[in-house]
């Protein structure tokens, strides 16, 4: 479309909308190009009242990456910041990830950044695609709390927010202890879920699901937007005219799979140790239950993934050499192992989870992703 056309449209658009009483909100969508500026573009030939709706981080919400730049370059327009609540990019309600710091920490942000520009906080609450999974009565309910509140009381500390949300589940008043051991809990999810999913800062899942094959993991890998608390995000992956790099990054994966799933078996033997006891609904015992049994799943999983992946990157950057070449048939076949194991669990423990959880973990789809690794090494 011509720009004049476009111009146009939108102000018939704008115009239409003011006739019947209505408010023009543009929102910053999927703009995947660079510079990112159609929602720029758009505003800058529109009316100064045209609000702009834009997501905490680039792209999609994800936990752990960096404030959305985009919120900086819109001066002179009111901003609405959206938040997903229901995690797209993080398990869709399935797996645990505590967000109420992050959410202080961004709010706060947001409002010494925008100031008066600052009008509304959104949030995603569902998905279209998977309208059964519901984030009231998830194990990620307690952010949609933590946000209502913060909005109102911005310094609430995150534990006074986690202490009121949890009083309905109470069958009688939990002492101190408890609630620690509880909170300590729910607030670990979000370093396990900000290091499982993703290789050193980097994207390693779409939509959730690990890569489909190879050559979706390396764009995944190659997008702009990082994760803001790693400073290997922004170095250049295994750089081929530096081998020793390679070397030390192939570490810091093998150390950052081992912290991830450290987290999931520690957190889950926390759960089924402690929770049985505690004065609760048994709703809530069995969704936290449930949650954290899907998380040491999916753990396990990116850990064969990421460490089969590493090592057909390294013959991809560095050449096929017989040493990496076995050490990627062992990592393949022991990725295979483990998704025949995932495949009788879901045809017995499993099926007490929701069919979701399984087009989340498709063990097709990994069994894909593996024979992608393999093919792939006789054209290195």
């Amino acid at each position: 479309m011509h720009q004049t056309a476009w111009e146009s449209a939108l102000q018939r658009l704008y115009q239409g909308l003011r006739l019947h009483g209505c408010q023009l909100v543009l929102r910053d969508y999927q703009d995947k190009a660079w510079p990112r500026q159609q929602l720029k573009m758009a505003l800058d030939v529109l009316p100064n009242d045209v609000r702009a709706s834009v997501k905490a981080t680039e792209l999609d919400y994800r936990p752990g990456f960096a404030n959305n730049p985009t919120l900086t370059r819109l001066s002179g327009s009111r901003k609405w910041v959206e938040f997903d609540l229901w995690g797209i990019e993080y398990g869709w309600t399935l797996l645990p990830c505590c967000l109420l710091d992050e959410l202080q920490k961004r709010l706060h942000w947001a409002s010494q950044t925008l100031g008066d520009e600052l009008e509304a906080i959104t949030a995603r609450l569902s998905w279209e695609w998977l309208p059964n999974n519901a984030l009231l009565g998830s194990v990620n309910e307690l952010n949609l709390y933590g946000l209502s509140r913060l909005i109102r009381a911005p310094s609430v500390a995150p534990q006074t927010l986690f202490t009121e949300w949890l009083e309905p589940y109470a069958l009688r008043p939990l002492s101190q202890q408890e609630i620690d051991d509880l909170f300590a809990i729910y607030t670990s999810s979000h370093d396990w879920m900000c290091k499982t999913p993703s290789l050193l800062g980097r994207l390693l899942q779409r939509h959730s699901r690990p890569p489909y094959d190879f050559e979706q993991a390396l764009q995944l890998l190659h997008m702009d937007t990082r994760r803001a608390n790693w400073s290997q995000a922004f170095q250049p992956l295994m750089p081929p005219d530096d081998e020793a790099v390679g070397e030390q990054q192939m570490q810091l994966i093998i150390l950052e799979k081992q912290k991830s799933r450290f987290l999931a078996e520690y957190l889950r033997a926390q759960v089924d140790k402690k929770l049985p006891a505690m004065p609760l609904t048994d709703a809530f015992k069995h969704t936290l239950t449930a949650s954290w049994e899907r998380a040491f799943w999916y753990t396990r999983a990116y850990s064969h993934i990421t460490h089969a992946f590493a090592l057909r990157l390294w013959i991809h950057k560095y050449g096929n050499n017989p040493t990496q070449h076995e050490q990627l048939r062992q990592a393949l076949h022991t990725l295979r192992h483990f998704i025949t194991e995932l495949e009788t669990w879901f045809s017995s423990a499993g099926t007490q989870q929701p069919y979701t959880f399984h087009l989340l973990l498709d063990p097709q789809r990994l069994l894909h992703l593996a024979a992608s690794l393999e093919c792939d090494i006789t054209a290195s």
